[in-house]
């Protein structure tokens, strides 16, 4: 909606293939775009092009990501051979935006985090009990604020599983906050693998998987019994 708001020009890809991953970078070099979004595997295509720095993207100032998790070797092999800074936009389509990484924050927190909270909006990480847990410990992300929506249409049911009382809204994804306030998502509740009594992220199984040059995607999970 940025384009709208501001009175500036929207280029769409009419159709989006991963076998021509460089017609998103042909129609940037065209229309001289300033910034472009993208998600993951997206973005994951297109550093996979062999010929990546043929095309002029002089105008492109960063680029956008949102809508899964982004591993930081994709995000580092997308922002060095195109000298632009990858900016995370982190939500849900039914509780907006409580946070995002800024085009000048330093490069790891970029690379590593989802950013900090925006204003007018609130977060906190709880434990398995509901209770607020401080920086540098892992529990469920929650966030309230102005731009939440009002909830699921006739589903009542729905709506209780995810908002509580206090109109929290709890994402299911697990996440640690540092000491300077940016959230590093670390998985989803409900993905935990139980193995010997142990258990493992599954994101951190992934991310030395994608780390792989012969790997391009991949996603780690239990198997369904």
């Amino acid at each position: 909606m940025s384009p709208l708001l501001v009175g500036a020009t929207a280029v769409l890809l009419e159709r989006w293939s991963g076998e021509r991953a460089d017609d998103a970078l042909a129609l940037i070099e065209q229309h001289h775009c300033t910034y472009a979004v993208a998600i993951p595997t997206q973005l994951a295509k297109l550093i996979a092009l062999p010929d990546l720095g043929r095309h002029g993207l002089r105008s492109l100032r960063f680029i956008s990501n949102a809508g899964a998790r982004l591993p930081e070797v994709v995000v580092e092999a997308t922002e060095r051979p195109l000298g632009r800074p990858v900016q995370t936009i982190y939500g849900a389509s039914d509780a907006a935006t409580p946070m995002m990484t800024a085009i000048d924050d330093p490069r790891t927190k970029r690379w590593t985090t989802v950013g900090r909270v925006l204003p007018r909006q609130e977060l906190r990480i709880v434990d398995d009990h509901g209770h607020a847990v401080g920086p540098g410990h892992v529990g469920e992300v929650c966030w309230r604020g102005a731009a939440k929506s009002y909830g699921y249409l006739n589903d009542l049911d729905g709506m209780r599983a995810v908002w509580d009382s206090e109109e929290w809204y709890h994402s299911g994804d697990l996440g640690e906050r540092d000491a300077e306030g940016y959230l590093r998502i670390v998985g989803r509740k409900k993905d935990m693998i139980i193995r010997g009594g142990r258990s493992i992220n599954p994101r951190e199984i992934e991310e030395v998987l994608i780390a792989h040059p012969s790997v391009l995607d991949v996603a780690a999970g239990a198997p369904s019994l």
